[in-house]
């Protein structure tokens, strides 16, 4: 161990004497001078630096339909899951506006139905007329018959053929025209029915969306993460687009 010594303070003895001879010479305190045995082990240069370790990513956490603050679910700095819920919105609005919409779609599906029995009630009317005046022609038809041969016999008077023309002219017409009624009702019909349907789908769809912005009211965490902000506290009232907070 002395050796060893003795042998760095010449080699560090020889290094000041050939810097100053080539360079500069430099006179250092004994005090500042550490010996110690020479070992071999693993050089370790550590560098002290200052910074700030920030997430890779972060997700705002941002309020899709106002409300009063009703609950609060987590606290911040918890590790939260996707999908769980961390805030619940309380906003009367909303909900009787869901009532008011889920009212709208009930009484214009009722209307739509009603409607429909009516057509449906109608339309078998129309065709129990059709029966009748088609049955009534048949009649006609052979009574025609039976007129114009005893009339012919002299056994009638023109009169009565007359009259019987006269009502068989009649059935037709009207069969006609009743023919007519129920092919425009038909048309009218189709139409309705596509109108009030075309309705009714508009309602429910403005149905789906305020149920939508209802369950908005419940704001569930988007990804899993730690929940590094929340700033919303009991019976806050927080407008639509608000931040609460951050994953």
């Amino acid at each position: 161990a002395l050796t060893a010594t003795f042998l760095s303070l010449a080699a560090l003895a020889y290094g000041f004497s050939q810097s100053s001879t080539s360079v500069r010479s430099q006179n250092l305190a004994l005090s500042s001078i550490t010996i110690s045995t020479v070992q071999q082990g693993a050089f370790i240069d550590a560098l002290n630096i200052r910074g700030q370790v920030v997430p890779k990513t972060t997700v705002y956490l941002d309020t899709i339909a106002g409300g009063q603050v009703e609950q609060r679910l987590v606290e911040q700095g918890e590790f939260v899951e996707k999908g769980q819920p961390l805030v619940r919105l309380m906003n009367t609005n909303l909900q009787l506006d869901v009532m008011s919409r889920e009212a709208q779609v009930t009484e214009q599906l009722n209307f739509l139905r009603n409607t429909q029995m009516n057509m449906e009630t109608s339309r078998l009317n129309l065709k129990r007329d059709l029966l009748e005046i088609d049955l009534q022609i048949s009649h006609l038809e052979r009574r025609l018959k039976q007129t114009s041969a005893m009339v012919k016999k002299g056994v009638l008077a023109k009169d009565q053929l007359d009259e019987v023309t006269a009502d068989l002219t009649y059935y037709r017409a009207r069969k006609e025209l009743t023919i007519e009624r129920q092919e425009q009702e038909q048309s009218i019909r189709k139409v309705q029915i596509a109108q009030l349907e075309d309705s009714a789908n508009m309602l429910q769809k403005n149905l789906t969306f305020a149920r939508e912005n209802l369950a908005n009211l419940l704001i569930k965490a988007p990804v899993s993460g730690y929940l590094s902000e929340l700033n919303v506290e009991m019976g806050e009232s927080k407008n639509r687009g608000s931040r609460l907070g951050q994953i």
